[in-house]
């Protein structure tokens, strides 16, 4: 107490208590706002977590069920990314299961995921089915391999056994309640292409026009059933001077024909149907087919069949080409599954018959005859080969489609000879006509076209390009080098692999030949002789008219090699893969068990292979078909992201 000077008494006590009350009241409002912040931040915080937990268990479900194609281990691998990821404040989010309902931790969905509309205006309306509008995730009751693209993880937690503990939540009745979270993650493949060459040249292997009296074409206009004969018309003609019969028993000459091999097929090229070789030697499998004809369809067949298996979410097409790009399949855009490419591309769809004509196997629609996959009728005895016309086309097919998503990795497989032969001149496809002189300046052009134009737009478009090349007439080859001191190869030999060589900096220049094989060299003199052949200027002995000599007779024993450079670069500069499609040494004894890993196939013994000398047999024991699944595969790409629903 304290007193003044007029007596009166002042009590401060009271005063010091009511402050400290209010301090204390409003420091406890103060801590109890600054709790419930921290704790609504841990709160949302744990939300956050539990969504991040449930894109992880979506991506990683994804990824373990494509790579099996199989949901035996999509359980565990759930359970597992939850024990790993915990959430703070709450127990291990485990016991997630797949179905509808899930379990205590949550639940995996299997399901597919639609772009858009997969048949336009089509009856099928898989998201407006569910009420729902593109994009959309359909569930699908179980998992279905090769269908299944999509997983949706829904991840949550039990409010009594499994709460979100928040701090200082007790103080405002706050126990984290449920919290639920979803996430849907598919599978971003690649969109691919196959291009097929049809052109004339690549059936001379087995269907020659080189005077010799065995020729004749893979497929004929049936008017040649009528003809009168002889003939001025050069497919009636070659028609009419074939033998009738194939003699039953018979070993087979894969370049000698018989129109008793040939049989009717419907084709959209021409109103009224063709005669198309359809003769196999089954037994003995000493004619398959029109070569390389066949064998790059058959590449490109086995190559889809086993991309199939780890396609789902990629997207593929494919067509014809000579003069042009044509019988695209699917019509419109790309299909959502390798399926169709795999019928169409399957060369014995088209119905083929023993000597005796008994069939080998039955002729399934559509097939490539159907389609128009075969020679230009019109153009029975020349070779037109418009490569650029095909990657123009193929570019444009990319960019217009509606289905391939811009962030797929984009692909396009030419199977070819490599021997193209058209170039673009003011708008213009300009090709060579039949017996035409100028035939190597055309590849010349056609060659500079496609390093000067075609290439830089096809990086510009991210689109990569693998070349399946065959063809007796382009002398598929690669130089062997020896492998430097302390290099493993992936064969254990001493020399590289072409692969290899590129890795190690070896360029076109040093992995082909560039000589020309010419099969007569008096037959060439003749030629040459005649300046409409061969320039004046040039003279005969110009790599010029060797080419040109060579050109004009591809279906003679002759090796055009300049192909293989080309196509090699135009593989490798747009990040593709180069794949001469070599045979098996026809010795199996040849080949011996693969050092590095006996589980894989045999390769060629060193012993038959030379330093510096070109390798034309196969170093791995694997078909031409086995090789061009290897090439495709190492850039078939498969990403899994995560997508919403509109």
């Amino acid at each position: 107490m304290v007193g003044d000077k007029s007596g009166m008494i002042i009590k401060c006590g009271g005063e010091r208590g009511a402050a400290l009350f209010i301090f204390s009241l409003f420091l406890g409002i103060i801590l109890g706002v600054a709790a419930l912040v921290f704790g609504m931040g841990f709160l949302l915080s744990s939300h956050s977590r539990v969504q991040n937990l449930s894109n992880l268990v979506a991506l990683g479900v994804l990824e373990e069920v494509i790579k099996d194609q199989s949901d035996a281990n999509a359980e565990s691998r759930a359970n597992e990314i939850a024990g790993y990821n915990k959430v703070i404040g709450a127990n291990s989010f485990d016991g997630i299961c797949a179905g509808s309902q899930g379990c205590r931790g949550g639940r995996i969905e299997y399901g597919i995921w639609h772009y858009q509309d997969p048949d336009g205006t089509g009856p099928l309306d898989p998201c407006g089915a569910l009420g729902k509008s593109y994009p959309c995730f359909e569930p699908t009751p179980s998992f279905i391999s090769g269908t299944v693209n999509s997983v949706r993880a829904t991840i949550r937690n039990k409010p009594r056994s499994n709460p979100i503990i928040v701090p200082f939540g007790g103080l405002f009745g706050m126990r984290g309640g449920r919290v639920e979270r979803s996430a849907i993650a598919t599978v971003a493949g690649q969109c691919t292409l196959f291009l097929q060459d049809v052109s004339a040249s690549v059936t001379f292997d087995t269907h020659l026009q080189d005077g010799t009296g065995k020729e004749a074409l893979y497929v004929f206009p049936d008017s040649v059933l009528s003809a009168t004969c002889p003939s001025s018309d050069p497919a009636e003609d070659i028609w009419c001077n074939m033998r009738k019969r194939r003699p039953v028993g018979s070993i087979p000459d894969p370049q000698v024909h018989y129109k008793s091999d040939y049989v009717l097929h419907d084709t959209v090229l021409s109103s009224s149907q063709v005669l198309v070789d359809s003769y196999v030697d089954a037994v003995r499998g000493l004619y398959i087919g029109p070569q390389p004809y066949t064998t790059l369809f058959l590449a490109s067949n086995l190559a889809s069949r086993r991309l199939k298996e780890r396609s789902v979410g990629s997207f593929w097409r494919a067509a014809a080409f000579d003069t042009a790009a044509r019988g695209w399949f699917p019509e419109s855009d790309f299909a959502p599954e390798a399926g169709p490419i795999i019928n169409i591309t399957n060369i014995n769809n088209r119905g083929t018959y023993n000597a005796d004509g008994s069939p080998v196997t039955d002729e399934l629609h559509p097939n490539v005859i159907d389609l128009g996959w075969i020679p230009s009728l019109d153009r029975p005895v020349t070779d037109a080969t418009n490569i650029i016309a095909a990657f123009e086309q193929a570019i444009l097919a990319f960019k217009n489609s509606a289905v391939c998503p811009s962030s797929y990795k984009k692909v396009v497989v030419l199977a070819t000879d490599g021997i193209g032969n058209c170039y673009k001149y003011r708008g213009m496809y300009i090709c060579p006509v039949a017996g035409g002189q100028d035939s190597y300046d055309y590849f010349l052009r056609f060659k500079y076209q496609l390093e000067n134009t075609v290439i830089p737009q096809l990086k510009s478009e991210d689109i990569s390009v693998v070349v399946l090349f065959s063809g007796s007439h382009s002398d598929p080859h690669f130089i062997n080098i020896l492998a430097p001191q302390g290099f493993n190869t992936k064969t254990g030999s001493a020399y590289l692999s072409l692969d290899e060589a590129y890795a190690l900096g070896y360029t076109e220049n040093d992995l082909f030949l560039s000589d020309l094989e010419i099969d007569s060299q008096s037959e060439y003199n003749t030629w040459c002789s005649d300046p409409s052949n061969c320039p004046t200027s040039k003279g005969c002995s110009s790599l010029y008219c060797k080419n040109g000599y060579v050109l004009n007779n591809l279906s003679r024993d002759v090796a055009f090699r300049e192909a293989a450079t080309v196509m090699s670069k135009l593989a490798r500069e747009t990040g593709g893969v180069f794949c001469p499609l070599l045979p098996t040494d026809p010795n199996p004894s040849h080949y011996i068990d693969n050092p590095n890993d006996p589980s894989a196939p045999k390769v060629l013994d060193d012993a038959y292979r030379k330093e510096g000398k070109p390798q034309r047999y196969a170093i791995e024991m694997l078909f031409p078909q086995q090789q061009a699944f290897d090439c495709i595969k190492r850039v078939f790409q498969t990403k899994y992201v995560l997508v919403e629903e509109e």
